[in-house]
């Protein structure tokens, strides 16, 4: 039945409806379009009773769902109540936000300007922080740095660690050349260094064998930069040998002052045995060729260049002209003529003096294998005793040669 059939029914039906179901719906009409489908016998005898049971069933629903939902359904009720005030509230809220003037978005926008201006990379607040920050990470590095006057200090019994910390000073100055911190740390290692090229130059003073030497050597050429300048090493190699020598020529003291002696006797007219003196000239030559040679051929074995000794013959000579060596041999030999000028006279006894004649043909021939023979400048001193002596090495050494 279509709603226009329903029409005339829900006018037949509107005394006795309730007022909310008398006006024309989707319910009432689909309702009513039902109940005009139904049989007559079917509506009077069973409508009633199934209409009933429907009431029954939606009431017994409607009290499950408010017992079990009605703490909810307050809650809703409640919240929809106060939802007019919450919206006022927010509306109000939107407005003072939103105000051109005052309103918080202005606040907020001038508080964000102020602070990129002030805190701008390039601003004094931010670099300062930003070298606290750089001062605190760098803490290890700073320590590490101060101490390295200090470690420097113990250090100096054991060159190479030395001349590690001394070299790392030196760069840090060459990086940091404005650095007050780092002059100062400069400095301070500069004035160890002091220390440790004078402990440096009292081991070239001493008895020392070639493998310390060259370490020495090397540790000075570290050690003071200027060393690097052609001919420096070298020459303080030699004076500091020559300071050794002199020592040892001192340590005979006791033996010297018995040949003054002898010597101011003989220039007194008186008559010396000259015993005295030949124990002096005895053992101050035997020093004197000891440590001549030992000093040549460390020279030669700490200055000179391998690859430069084959095959090159026009050079040599260039470098013994730049040398400092032979004017320290020139020396040494210096002394020897003016010891024995001051000493020998007071010798008497022939076989004495050529005991210490040869033995001085002994140290010629010593520095005679490193270059350095000064026999024939002996000669035109001593004359023919000196010949005789050389004469009788020559002999010593031909019946040696028959013999083997």
């Amino acid at each position: 039945m279509s709603s226009t059939t329903s029409e005339p029914l829900l006018s037949l039906l509107s005394p006795h409806l309730p007022n909310d179901l008398q006006s024309d719906n989707e319910f009432t009409t689909t309702y009513l379009n039902r109940l005009a489908a139904l049989p007559l016998e079917s509506i009077t005898a069973a409508e009633s009773t199934d209409l009933a049971s429907a009431s029954t069933n939606i009431t017994t629903s409607l009290q499950s769902l408010s017992a079990r939902s009605h703490k909810a359904l307050i809650n809703s009720s409640n919240h929809l109540s106060a939802l007019p005030d919450h919206t006022k509230t927010f509306n109000t809220a939107i407005t003072a936000l939103s105000t051109p003037s005052t309103g918080t978005l202005h606040t907020l926008d001038s508080t964000v300007s102020s602070f990129t201006t002030t805190y701008s990379p390039d601003s004094p607040a931010l670099q300062h922080r930003q070298t606290t920050l750089t001062l605190q990470t760098q803490v290890p590095t700073l320590l590490d740095i101060l101490s390295l006057p200090t470690l420097l200090a113990t250090s100096l019994s054991q060159p190479p660690l030395a001349l590690d910390l001394l070299s790392h000073a030196r760069r840090l100055h060459q990086t940091f050349p404005t650095s007050p911190l780092i002059n100062s740390i400069h400095t301070e290692c500069e004035a160890h260094r002091s220390t440790l090229v004078t402990s440096l130059l009292s081991t070239l003073r001493s008895g020392l064998k070639l493998p310390t030497a060259i370490k020495t050597v090397g540790y000075l050429r570290r050690a003071n930069p200027d060393l690097a300048q052609p001919g420096a090493m070298e020459a303080l190699f030699l004076v500091c040998r020559l300071h050794w020598i002199l020592n040892l020529f001192g340590a005979l003291g006791a033996l010297r002052e018995a040949a003054d002696e002898e010597y101011y006797a003989r220039k007194q007219g008186k008559r010396v045995g000259g015993q005295q003196t030949e124990r002096y000239l005895k053992r101050w030559i035997e020093v004197f060729r000891e440590q001549s040679f030992a000093t040549v051929s460390m020279f030669k074995s700490i200055f000179s260049d391998p690859e430069e000794l084959a095959g090159e013959a026009e050079r040599k000579a260039e470098e013994e002209r730049r040398s400092p060596l032979p004017g320290f041999i020139l020396h040494l030999i210096k002394l020897l003529e003016e010891t024995l000028e001051r000493y020998l006279p007071s010798v008497t006894e022939p076989t004495g003096r050529q005991g210490l004649l040869m033995q001085i043909q002994y140290a010629s021939g010593s520095l005679g294998r490193l270059g350095s023979d000064f026999a024939l400048g002996l000669a035109k001193e001593e004359g023919g005793e000196w010949v005789e002596v050389v004469e009788k090495q020559r002999e010593a050494v031909g019946r040696f040669e028959d013999a083997a």
